[in-house]
């Protein structure tokens, strides 16, 4: 009950809260009329610009008729003039527009296209009688600026002076009509006028204009007509402009329906080879799986850059059947051509394309089945586990590698056993390694690391020397108790091969369970060993999975062994990780040792910044001798920084 009523207050609260914002947003009516009277005031009054310009600002967002004539008696102010256009803008009253039309007769240069820029925003249908006559102007920005407006502002009427216009313009004149008459179009085209905008989009395409604007135009006629604009699209690519050929893809692209694709799949054949690449690449963005059998076609093209775009393409839009085509194609002796085949029977969506893939790893020759193995294990194709375990015993020594690099890639759980039994089974050196990398390609996937421990010891009596090193390696992979287990008793394996994996393992482990083993190897095993032992055991001083005091503990235990300024420069990197106040006076210690000097500020500074605010009094003064020992620049600021908050929450 009592958490019911908080959720209560809370709420009342906020509501509260909006309600008090939002009446200080809502002024009473004869407040605002006062305050825009006053604004108006200041308009026709002596006053400076800048506080005019203030008054016009708030206009924008308060003004009403009654500003009007205030506002539109400063579109002819040179410094003015901008925000007077803006509050008209910005008035929805139809003075506003009315005010701006009367203007234009009386306004010159930059003054008058601004004002015409602005109408042509305001949208206003009534305004398209005032603007026509500019589009004649002897002013070149003027006239552009005049169309572009007309065309903004849409409607019947704007469609019809735009085409006269076009008609008549002088060639100079006519790119930027026909600019207007774009503008025209995506209006039209956003008031649903859909018949309007496409006869005013045929009017531009087929006047002498520039490439670009032909190109606007005709991507207009084609969406705009829908799949009826298949074969307006499908011309322009046969175009000599390239603005138009790349208004063609984009549309290829972009326009939908079945007939388009149709369209463009028919021309294909026929475009001079440099193009059909380009197009195949937009028939494979398209999608559409009715223009696989020409891009199927296209694979056998005698240009190899079209072959190329055609097995792209066939990424996106092939099915089951591309699967022969693309196997074929992996195999050529063209890289470029084989690497295409080879993403796109990677990637390429389909349960259909996985049976054809499966159905393709005991058929063909050699060459061919290797690339459906590879294919297999791309895809991760569990399914494809049995003939890979088969192609174990193929006479093929492609086939065989292939199979094992698939099987690192196919194996779950429930297959870790037979891929580590795949690994015992390999008596050449180079397919042994390619199995230890395949059982860890496996484990990386298996979330559990105990299921992948149990596979390995489960085999460890079985398995030959070479074998057992590999699997003794990959107990790594799957640092759990058990594992460490089979570690520690290969450490005691009369074979020197194994004892060694074993070693080198340990010393890799990755969780401090291997600490105890570690550091009795640095305190008494061979003297080949001891370094590499005490650097490993230093190592997992750094482990998150340890609390600072047992971090401490180890870090006296290894200081005691620690020989040579290698091994004191280890151990520090460990203690940088311990928040305890001995860990800082052990680092300290060896301040003075002048090449270990930098690396004992680094561990300094990195202990300081654990205990700054528990031992701030200790810390402030470690970082104060740092800072008169050390020679490192670059960290100079993190240590000042350090000490200063030591200093502050010690209160010094």
């Amino acid at each position: 009950m009592k958490n019911r009523d908080n959720r209560f207050g809370v709420l009342a609260a906020l509501v509260a809260l909006l309600a008090g914002t939002f009446a200080s947003y809502a002024q009473p009516a004869q407040n605002v009329t006062a305050e825009e009277e006053a604004l108006v005031g200041t308009l026709t009054s002596g006053a400076e610009p800048f506080e005019k310009d203030k008054a016009c600002r708030r206009l924008a967002v308060i003004g009403t008729a009654r500003a009007v004539p205030a506002l539109a008696a400063l579109l002819a102010d040179d410094q003015l003039t901008g925000m007077a256009r803006h509050a008209l803008l910005n008035i929805p009253d139809a003075a506003a527009g009315e005010a701006l039309c009367a203007a234009l007769p009386k306004l010159t240069g930059t003054k008058l296209i601004g004002v015409i820029s602005t109408i042509g925003r305001r949208g206003e249908s009534s305004a398209v009688k005032a603007l026509a006559p500019f589009i004649a102007s002897p002013d070149d920005e003027v006239a552009a600026t005049a169309a572009r407006a007309i065309g903004r502002i849409g409607g019947g009427d704007s469609r019809r002076v735009l085409e006269s216009a076009l008609a008549i313009a002088p060639r100079s004149r006519r790119a930027a009509v026909a600019e207007g008459c774009i503008e025209g179009i995506r209006a039209l085209t956003d008031r649903g006028a859909t018949k309007d905008a496409l006869a005013l989009a045929d009017t531009v395409r087929r006047s002498r204009v520039p490439a670009y604007l032909v190109a606007a135009a005709t991507r207009a006629a084609v969406l705009l007509r829908g799949e009826a604009g298949a074969l307006v699209l499908a011309r322009q690519l046969d175009s000599p402009e390239p603005e138009l050929f790349q208004m063609a893809l984009l549309l290829t692209r972009e326009a939908p329906g079945a007939a388009i694709t149709r369209a463009v799949s028919e021309r294909l054949g026929r475009l001079p080879v440099e193009r059909q690449a380009p197009l195949l690449a937009a028939l494979g963005d398209r999608g559409d799986a009715g223009a696989l059998p020409v891009v199927l076609a296209a694979v056998d093209s005698t240009d190899g850059t079209v072959r190329v775009a055609a097995l792209k393409a066939l990424a996106q839009l092939g099915n089951g059947s591309a699967v022969p085509v693309l196997l074929a194609a992996a195999s050529s002796e063209n890289a470029s051509e084989a690497e295409a085949a080879q993403i796109a029977l990677a990637t390429l969506p389909g349960d259909d394309v996985d049976t054809a893939v499966l159905e393709a790893l005991s058929a063909g020759d050699a060459r061919v089945r290797r690339i459906a193995i590879e294919a297999a294990g791309q895809r991760r194709l569990v399914e494809a586990n049995p003939a890979l375990l088969k192609a174990m015993d193929d006479a093929d020594g492609s086939i065989r590698s292939a199979a094992i690099a698939a099987l690192g890639q196919t194996t779950g759980p429930d297959g870790l056993a037979a891929l580590v039994d795949v690994l015992l089974s390999r008596t050449s050196t180079d397919e042994l390694g390619q199995a230890e990398s395949a059982v860890a390609s496996a484990f990386s996937r298996v979330a559990d690391k105990r299921v992948c421990a149990s596979a390995l010891t489960a085999a460890m009596a079985r398995a030959e020397v070479a074998p057992r090193c590999a699997l003794i390696r990959l107990t790594g992979a799957a640092p759990t108790d058990e594992a460490l287990g089979a570690v520690r008793a290969a450490l005691r394996d009369g074979q020197a091969e194994v004892r060694a994996a074993a070693f080198r393992v340990l010393c890799d482990w990755a969780t401090p369970a291997a600490a105890p083993d570690l550091l009795e190897l640095a305190r008494g095993g061979p003297d080949t060993e001891r370094t590499a032992a005490l650097r490993g055991y230093m190592r997992l001083i750094g482990s998150p999975d340890l609390s600072p005091e047992q971090k401490m503990a180890m870090c006296n235990e290894a200081s005691a062994l620690c020989r040579t300024t290698e091994d004191i420069d280890a151990l520090l990197s460990g203690l940088a990780t311990v928040a305890s106040l001995d860990a800082l006076n052990m680092a300290m210690s060896h301040l003075d040792n002048a090449p270990l000097t930098n690396k004992v500020s680094f561990a300094a500074v990195c202990i300081g910044e654990l205990l700054e605010q528990t031992h701030p009094a200790e810390v402030a003064a470690a970082m104060e001798r740092v800072l008169k020992a050390m020679n490192n620049p670059g960290m100079e600021r993190r240590v000042r920084s350090c000490m200063e908050r030591a200093q502050k929450a010690a209160g010094q």
